[in-house]
């Protein structure tokens, strides 16, 4: 996995399809919405990868409105770089109209049979205030309630309102044009405002929490002794607070962290797990699929993005598998039950360790690219894939804090 670009943006898509992870189980489509084209060119490719780096929010001075714009034409270019940049399969189609964007984008999943494409629709009208409103937003052309897509996308604006970036959006027939304030925190702003109310101030805690032993000379960062250092502080209520300290760690080990009013801003460390910075990574994302969409997607999303890298980017790894399911499981353990939450809460002021939770990873392959995993391991009903993925299971199983659960 690319760490910097990879890392963040499976990040974003995690955390996504866990907000909409019912609709993902119940709305996939036989075929694309959006037709298919002709693949960007180098040209198009190098046009877009130049917009986004001249662009770039993080180049501009604080406090400075910035004015973008971008044509249907050159907005869908940006959508189609960006998604084959994160190495997804799937393309994007915008239309404008007066006052009004219309987006549609179809995702193939990575296994064959009739219903493999995640497909989304939204529609943005323009509004008086500094952003558009959703009028429309569907997975797989089936409406489905608020509180899924629509939810997602209204609190998406939402947050980008709360965060004081934006200024002004102008939807028309021929262009998008937006003006916005750089603000230091603002990406802090935008990730505090798309956490529910319900776990913002149980994460500010652990953030706090977190800031004071990194404050610490020396302060362990490997993910066993942040997990004791979140998890083993005194809790009257500890699903809650298990919960919000492994939502925490995803946003941390993952490069972002909350917008906190009266709070320092943490200094960001490398965080690993068996010495490797990108195990802690799918470890922790995870981890927090798991708390918002449940197992299965955590698996699913986690496979999807092993296929994807054995097709151009670091190979299909069941090495960063064996770290998804340990993230997994260990985010059932911890907020399955109040005295199940306690327990964990136990171990880690006990002090946890890397073998109480990961299983070993020698021997398990890695970095093969897609003919390569064929070969070997056909796909995940293939026999051969399975002893694998059974033999991880077991792995995690003799782990102590599965092995001793109440």
């Amino acid at each position: 996995m690319h760490l910097i670009v990879k890392g963040l943006g499976w990040l974003v898509l995690l955390i996504v399809l866990g907000l909409a992870g019912l609709a993902l189980k119940v709305a996939l489509d036989g075929q694309a919405v959006v037709p298919e084209r002709a693949p960007l060119s180098t040209a198009d490719h190098a046009w877009a990868e130049d917009w986004l780096h001249r662009n770039r929010p993080r180049d501009r001075l604080a406090g400075m409105p910035t004015r973008v714009a971008l044509s249907a034409a050159e907005a869908e270019r940006v959508a189609n770089h960006l998604i084959a940049r994160v190495g997804a399969e799937g393309r994007a189609a915008v239309r404008l109209g007066d006052g009004r964007l219309d987006l549609q984008g179809s995702i193939a999943l990575p296994w064959g049979g009739p219903e493999r494409y995640l497909n989304l629709e939204l529609g943005l009208v323009e509004t008086d205030g500094a952003l558009p409103e959703v009028a429309r937003a569907r997975i797989a052309g089936v409406p489905l309630p608020t509180a899924l897509v629509e939810g997602l996308a209204e609190r998406t604006l939402a947050a980008l309102g709360q965060s004081q970036m934006v200024q002004r959006t102008r939807l028309g027939p021929e262009r998008i044009s937006l003006i916005y304030t750089w603000q230091t925190d603002g990406l802090e702003r935008l990730a505090s405002g798309l956490i529910a109310e319900t776990d913002r101030a149980a994460m500010l805690t652990a953030q706090r929490r977190l800031g004071a032993h990194l404050a610490q000379p020396g302060a362990a960062t490997d993910l066993a002794g942040l997990l004791s250092t979140l998890l083993g502080a005194p809790s009257q209520a500890p699903l809650a607070d298990n919960r919000a300290a492994l939502l925490l760690l995803a946003l941390y080990v993952n490069g972002q962290q909350l917008h906190d009013p009266e709070g320092a801003r943490l200094p960001q460390r490398t965080v690993t797990l068996r010495k490797r910075e990108d195990l802690a990574q799918h470890f922790t994302a995870s981890a927090a699929l798991a708390l918002e969409g449940g197992d299965l997607l955590s698996t699913l999303v986690g496979w999807y993005k092993e296929h994807s890298d054995s097709d151009g980017g670091s190979g299909f790894s069941f090495i960063d598998l064996a770290a998804n399911r340990a993230g997994i499981r260990f985010a059932g353990l911890a907020t399955a039950t109040p005295a199940q939450a306690r327990w964990v809460r136990e171990r880690a002021r006990a002090g946890l360790v890397e073998d109480d939770f990961m299983p070993r990873i020698a021997g398990l392959p890695e970095g093969m690219n897609k003919t390569e995993f064929a070969a070997r391991f056909g796909d995940t009903e293939d026999p051969r894939y399975r002893r694998i993925a059974e033999h991880i299971e077991r792995r995690l199983d003799a782990r102590p804090i599965h092995r001793d659960a109440p």
